[in-house]
């Protein structure tokens, strides 16, 4: 105890070991599969949540409080391009503890995240082969649809997503190289999707839907359903404003090409086109996902379908000779195009951007663990660099393991499937805005204004949490949800406070440690 540390001795070494050889088109594509995967099917499948919103003007609306956040995770990214960059940023500018306490909870979130999605990962086969099937009249393509909703099929299948998304994550630059490749086949792939879907009428499809369930007027028959069953439309307007919580979980997640901030090419370039950038086409690919489909089948058709499908409503003759299928409205298309390749480009569309993103977000993980490591709270080892790759692979494998076990938890864990891991990014987010806020407006590291833009944010968020609180689907505070809140914030505080005692009788300083930026 009592040894001197110098500033340059602080940290567990004088170079991090990693490379800055992430494009900034990667990482623009990255930020694109992590926002968007799985999220046009969960738009479609929550539309009865504002049953008659003008969805256009609540994405509009959103997405300037979304842009905001995202200025503040620019912002940390260029001031600390660093692994883990944005909980480097929040621990220096506020304090330790809310930093890391605050990022450990953001960590467990996208943990129990990358588990789910994996063990999701069935369900786009089933999509796939069901529609294929029900189209085809084939029991055999049926069955194998359904085999992917089964537990067992979606724990085969989320290993076996989730293994080679490790290998890819493990090859360094390599990695990088597929996620652009992905990003591109899912561009052109969605291209190719609201081409088709804008080539659609709700007049067309009615026949169509007549004619292959054969039910008289079943289009209308679905509406009645819904209708008759309780669901009620708002005016468009008043249903816009009502729905911007629901789309501001549609815009999350943007935040992780920070904590790649380290390993980035042209540094301001690449975080402008990954969150900046990448948020604004976002909001444009959501706007008009919704648009062109609404164009194509009607709005209060799929509003309609969602309440039905959402609710588990069992009197509508025409839902339930089609519930294989749920909300994945690339069937609708099929039913009225006639084009199994054109099912299967659509279908590639969606699915693909849920799959690739799973590297990135597990490439994220690991680098938050790397800027643990290097900052003490961790254990050193956790920071070892291959040589070869230039990725900390214990780090890598920690997160694997992770994966794993999220996976086998939603597999035959159903306590876990009812804890709501959305109030941790509220919370993660809002802490984060309102933190930076306040260094700004106190200290002279940052401008007086961006403050501003921290408050506002926040006040969003605030407002944001508040409307969801309780809300059975968007937010449901449960028992577990309070106990798995109490448990992860709770762990955070745990290891900080034990590294700290750690390091202490090591005679290291740690306050010394969140003084500065760790090195490159």
């Amino acid at each position: 105890m009592g040894r001197s540390y110098e500033n340059k001795n602080i940290f567990i070494r004088q170079s991090s070991g990693l490379v800055r050889e992430i494009s900034p088109w990667a990482s623009f594509f990255a930020t694109f599969g992590l926002v968007t995967g799985g999220v046009p099917m969960l738009i479609l499948s929550w539309l009865y949540l504002s049953p008659g919103a003008n969805w256009t003007l609540s994405f509009l609306i959103t997405l300037l409080p979304t842009l905001g956040m995202g200025f503040l995770f620019y912002l940390a990214s260029i001031f600390s391009p660093r692994s883990g960059g944005d909980y480097v940023f929040l621990s220096r500018n506020s304090n330790p503890i809310i930093g890391f306490v605050n990022y450990w909870g953001i960590f467990i979130a996208f943990a129990l995240s990358l588990g789910l999605y994996s063990y999701l990962g069935a369900q786009w086969f089933a999509y796939l082969f069901s529609g294929i099937g029900l189209y085809l009249n084939n029991s055999s393509l049926i069955n194998i649809g359904s085999f992917f909703t089964t537990t067992t099929g979606s724990i085969i299948v989320g290993l076996v997503v989730l293994g080679i998304i490790t290998l890819v994550s493990l090859t360094g630059r390599h990695g990088w190289k597929f996620i652009f490749i992905a990003g591109i086949v899912s561009i052109i792939s969605t291209i190719v999707t609201f081409i088709a879907l804008s080539m659609l009428n709700p007049s067309d499809f009615s026949s169509s839907l007549s004619s292959f369930t054969g039910i008289s007027n079943a289009y209308n028959e679905v509406i009645n359903t819904a209708t008759s069953n309780g669901l009620s439309f708002f005016s468009p307007f008043y249903g816009a404003l009502y729905a911007i919580p629901i789309v501001w979980y549609y815009y999350v997640w943007y935040n992780l090409p920070a904590s790649w901030s380290g390993e980035m090419k042209k540094v301001k370039l690449n975080v402008l086109m990954s969150i900046i950038v990448a948020i604004l086409v976002i909001g444009i690919y959501y706007i008009l996902f919704v648009d062109l489909n609404f164009h194509a089948f009607g709005e209060n058709f799929l509003t309609s379908w969602s309440y039905i499908y959402s609710n588990g409503i069992t009197n509508s003759t025409v839902f339930n000779d089609l519930s294989g299928i749920g909300t994945f409205s690339p069937f609708f298309t099929l039913l009225v195009l006639h084009n199994i390749p054109i099912y299967i480009i659509m279908w590639i569309a969606f699915w693909l951007p849920n799959v690739y993103s799973l590297a990135p977000l597990e490439i994220g993980l690991t680098r938050y663990l790397f800027a643990w490591s290097f900052d003490r709270i961790l254990p050193e080892k956790v920071a070892d660099i291959n040589d070869r790759f230039h990725i900390p692979i214990k780090a890598t494998l920690i997160t694997f393991i992770l994966g794993v076990i999220g996976v086998l938890l939603y597999g035959y864990v159903t306590a876990i499937s009812i804890v709501d891991i959305t109030v941790i990014f509220e919370i993660g987010y809002a802490i984060f805005a309102f933190a930076i806020a306040l260094s700004a407006l106190l200290k002279n590291t940052l401008k007086k204004w961006i403050s501003i833009v921290g408050f506002a944010v926040f006040a969003f968020l605030i407002y944001a949490l508040y409307i969801t609180w309780g809300n059975p689907v968007l937010l449901p505070i449960n028992l577990p949800t309070i106990l798995s809140l109490i448990l992860i914030y709770g762990s955070g505080f745990a290891i900080y406070y034990v590294s700290y005692i750690m390091n202490k009788r090591k005679g290291i300083p740690m306050e010394l440690v969140f003084k500065e930026i760790p090195p490159e």
